[in-house]
Order: structure tokens, then sequence, then C-alpha cells
């Protein structure tokens, strides 16, 4: 892809992969070379959990000397009582890169595959998908909708979606729930549409008219997993615990979407069941919190190693020259 100060269209450069391998780094190393080149960059999230203020330490937010050394987009947008969807941060997402692109390189950097394949593949039915989610169903998925109304609900309504959505997995049953309560269509049938769509090929069919270069970042398995036992323990020695205790302090309960994820969740249970900083409580959370972010990581492998076309590289082998130049021009 080459660098310039004058792009007809968008030109994106997006890092995938899974949590804790280096892609904040990686985004803030591309950006800044281009910078120090003479050209101009940023980055913009694509982590769902970055989107919200009060949560940092359990997120593994970027810090302020790094936010300052690059502009960034779309990290502390909002407050974690209000959640972020796919389409909000699709409209988010596109407005940013509109206003920048004709003469800065996009980095786009995060985990959620979700939202990144929203962006540019598009919704299921975008014009559906997009319509604001009615306050009334919103309160009665949140506040009313356990597992089992979720699946007795999707076995008369949506049935299909069940076959291949966990009965464990709420964030998708809840998905499919919502998709069938606002549009009266089923979810399962609108995924039929979308796998025509080619939804792992990012060069086909996509939604967007832009220049894309995908680098996924991989770790083998073995030494990613003592890295991420590694930052599971210093997050909790950086102050997670006491992080989710304030929150529960002012105006959360816990129970927010927000505060049902990785990490946040397994504090929150820790805190309400009474426990102390005794080392072998500690050592339970620790691993709690390990084991799942383990399972996140493997659900991310799992759809990054399905995109199209992209770069493979290894994140703890990343070149120092990641830009190079030919006939003075800058590429990347």
């Amino acid at each position: 892809m080459k660098i310039s100060k004058n792009y007809s269209k968008p030109h994106v450069v997006i890092i995938g992969g899974a949590t804790a391998t280096g892609k904040t780094s990686l985004s803030i190393k591309i950006a800044n070379d281009v910078i120090s080149s003479g050209y101009k960059a940023c980055i913009i999230n694509f982590d769902s959990m970055l989107f919200y203020n009060e949560l940092n330490i359990g997120t593994a937010k970027p810090s302020t000397d790094e936010l300052q050394s690059v502009p960034h987009y779309l990290i502390n947008i909002g407050s974690a009582k209000i959640p972020i969807n796919s389409a909000d941060f699709r409209k988010k997402a596109i407005k940013v890169i509109e206003k920048v692109y004709k003469d800065t390189l996009i980095v786009l950097v995060g985990g959620s595959a979700f939202y990144i394949r929203a962006l540019i593949k598009g919704m299921y039915d975008n014009s559906d998908s997009l319509i604001p989610m009615p306050e009334s169903i919103t309160t009665s998925t949140s506040n009313v909708m356990n597992r089992d109304n979720l699946i007795d609900y999707l076995k008369t309504n949506d049935p299909n979606t069940l076959n291949f959505v966990h009965a464990n997995d709420l964030y998708r049953l809840n998905r499919a729930y919502e998709f069938h309560k606002k549009t009266g269509k089923m979810f399962s049938e609108q995924k039929v549409l979308q796998e025509k769509k080619f939804p792992y090929n990012f060069s086909k069919n996509n939604s967007v008219d832009w220049e894309l270069k995908i680098i996924y970042l991989e770790i083998e398995k073995n030494q990613h997993w003592k890295i991420i036992k590694l930052r599971t323990e210093n997050m909790i020695s950086e102050g997670l615990i006491n992080e989710v205790q304030n929150l529960l302090d002012s105006c959360y309960d816990g129970t927010e979407k927000t505060l049902q994820s990785i990490g946040y969740k397994q504090v929150v249970n820790f805190l309400k069941e009474n426990k102390l900083s005794e080392k072998k409580e500690l050592e339970q959370l620790i691993e709690q919190i390990y084991i799942a972010t383990r399972r996140l990581a493997k659900s991310q492998k799992t759809f990054f190693n399905k995109i199209a076309p992209k770069t493979t590289m290894n994140a703890l082998d990343i070149p120092n020259n990641f830009l190079r130049q030919e006939r003075g021009e800058l590429f990347i």
C-alpha cells in the first residue's frame, strides 16, 4: 500500500488478532513511523471494551502517553452504562474515516471480530439492522430475558438460530432475540444472506470502497498462554479489583452488559461473594480470568484465521523497519 498525502479513497490498515498479541504496540509503531516520515496517520479502535470511559485496567487500554503520541479515535467515547453495539460503532467509524481519509493513513486496530466485519462487510441487513432499538426491547432483554427465556423465545420464533448459537452464548442469543423483535425477521435467515456475501473475504462484496491491508498477529499457543497469564496477574496487581469496586460503589450493580465482560465479570462475582484478598482466593480469581481470556483468544483466532486476504505475522518477531522505500516513495 502506497502512503500518500492525497488519497482519492480511504487507505486503511487493519491490525487484528487475539487478545494480548501486541496489536496496540504495532498500531502505534506503524502510525509513528508514518508520521515521522512526513505523512499523516491516525488510529481507530475497534476493540468494543475500549469505548468506555470507566473501564481501564481490565481492558488493557493504551496509556495516556500512547494515546497522545498518535491521534486516536473511538476510545473513551461513552459511558459503560450505555453499550455501543456494532451498528453504533460502524456509524461512528465511517464518520471519522470520511472526515480524515484524504490525507491520512488510517490504522484500524482491535480484536472485536464482529465489529470489524460489520464495518467492512456491512450488517446482515443494512436497512433494518441500523434502526435504533426501541427502549422497551432493550429493557426486556437486559432485565427480563435470561438464558432459558431467550431459548424458549427462539425455539418458537427462530429455531434455526439455535443450530449455530451455543446455549451458553448469551450475547448472540440476545442479538438473535433483539433482531427478531426489532425487524420481525429471523436472525438465522439473515446469517444465510450474509454467508452469500463471503463474510470472511474482505476483498469481495464489501459495503465500503477502501484500499485495505490486513495484518494478522499471532503467537504460538504456549507462549501466548503465558503472556495472557502474566497480563491477568498484572491487571490484578495494578488495581482491577479496586476499579470494579469503585464502579459498584457508584451507580453500577454489576449486571450491566459491559461489566459482564471478561475480567470484570469475574471480579464482580469475587466482590459480591465478599471475598477478601487472601492469596488463595486471589489465585482462584486470576485463574478464572485467565481461563475465560484463553477461551476468548481461541474464538478470536478462529475468526481471524478465516479472514482473507491478509498478511500473517509472528507478534513476537515484528521487523523494526515496517515501512519500505521504493523509488523515493513510501509503502507499507
